[in-house]
């Protein structure tokens, strides 16, 4: 899993929701494979240390270890959709991952700026600033 930096991250979609209860603004990243929850953004988060370990790579070529994984609660619209994310020392408090979208038939309308999941739509937003995202 590699993690890079977009300047001016003029095309990144944002969804503005919670995760276990907790408002942000989650980087919505078809190229990452996988969903991350910024280390310490959830307190008390339940964390499960996984057998082999996992590396993120930054953009400048370091090694960023992830911390483990964890169960947590994704608001999408009105659903509260349970979800094993990794957690890692990420900028950004969330970024949504292919797993989380092909595991819940997530519906991306890059002309509307939506995300839907069933019958239930959610506009989404655009970033204005630099975001972190997920590349493998």
């Amino acid at each position: 899993i590699k993690v890079s930096r977009l300047e001016g991250g003029d095309n990144s979609l944002l969804l503005e929701r919670k995760v276990a209860g907790k408002a942000c603004q989650m980087v919505v990243d078809t190229g990452a494979t996988h969903t991350i929850v910024r280390k310490g953004f959830i307190p008390n988060l339940k964390l499960h240390t996984p057998s082999r370990g996992y590396l993120i790579e930054t953009a400048n070529g370091e090694s960023m270890e992830v911390a483990g994984e964890a169960q947590v609660t994704i608001e999408v619209g009105s659903k509260q959709i349970p979800h094993r994310a990794f957690v890692a020392n990420i900028s950004d408090p969330v970024i949504l991952g292919m797993d989380f979208m092909n595991s819940h038939k997530v519906v991306l309308d890059f002309d509307e700026r939506s995300i839907r999941i069933g019958n239930e739509e959610t506009t989404l937003k655009m970033s204005k600033e630099d975001v972190g995202v997920i590349r493998q």
